[in-house]
This record gives C-alpha cells, structure tokens and sequence, in this order.
C-alpha cells in the first residue's frame, strides 16, 4: 500500500483515479474508529517520508498536502469542520515525520505520552 501511495504522490498532477483514491482513503478515516484513522494515517505519512533516498520527498508532501485539501472540500464523510481537523492533523503527521523539520518525531512523543 505505501509503494502504491508513493508512486501516485510523486506526479507533479495526480489523476482524477489518485483524487478519487484520497477521497475514499480520507473518508473512511473519517468515518472509523481512532485505530482505523491511524492505520490511514500512517499509511499515508509513510508514503511521504518512509524511503530510503530523499528525492522527491518534497513532491510527496505537496501533493499529500494538495489531495487533502481538495478532500476537505469535496469529500463526503462528515462535515467540513470534521474534514478540516482531520486534514489539519494529517498535515501536522506529515510535517512531524520528516526529518530535517524542528518538530521531527514530535507526534510520536505526544502519542506515548498520553
């Protein structure tokens, strides 16, 4: 699944196959139950960080970033206000897993402390 997510980020246009994919992705981690969301999640942020070289990682995290917003307006699980918070933490996930940012590993942290 995190080679498949790869592959589709690293297009500087995903298609309207990979849109229709987020969509569905974002809405039934919306929809489930905390550990079902964070399966998606990861899964996603994985997509984006979890490589072994780091070309193309700044793609991967635009279109994360671009695919998610488009959700947060054409999605259909909930309400705008629940998509937004959603994509805000998965964005914040996203941000926190890279490894040359300040807030590196932050997510972790917060999730074993609590």
């Amino acid at each position: 699944m995190v080679t498949g997510w790869r592959v589709s980020l690293e297009v500087d246009e995903p298609s309207t196959l990979v849109h229709r994919a987020a969509y569905a992705w974002l809405d039934a981690a919306a929809r489930s139950d905390q550990g079902t969301c964070e399966q998606v999640m990861d899964t996603l942020v994985d997509a984006v960080h979890k490589v072994p070289v780091t070309s193309l990682r700044g793609q991967r995290h635009l279109s994360l970033f671009r695919l998610s917003e488009h959700w947060t307006i054409k999605g259909t699980a909930l309400d705008e206000t629940a998509r937004r918070r959603l994509r805000t933490q998965l964005q914040a996930r996203a941000q926190e897993a890279d490894p040359h940012s300040p807030d590196f590993g932050r997510w972790e942290q917060e999730a074993e402390g609590a």
